[in-house]
């Protein structure tokens, strides 16, 4: 993983369930060019929580 180069925004929520927040930290180490966003929800608040998520995608696709 360290060879890939493409910018990737992960985002994992604090409260998920079904992945554990370590995942997504050990994701972020792993990928040289990764954002890391936190977010206070779980699984499914991509779609649930648009409103917030939403544009935190939007200024990650801004940037690149």
């Amino acid at each position: 993983m360290p060879l890939i180069r493409q910018q990737t925004l992960i985002i994992a929520g604090l409260d998920d369930p079904v992945v554990p927040l370590a995942n997504a930290r050990i994701l972020h180490r792993l990928l040289p060019h990764s954002t890391l966003h936190l977010h206070a929800g779980g699984h499914i608040d991509l779609v649930a929580n648009a409103a917030e998520l939403g544009p935190v995608i939007e200024m990650f696709r801004k940037r690149q």
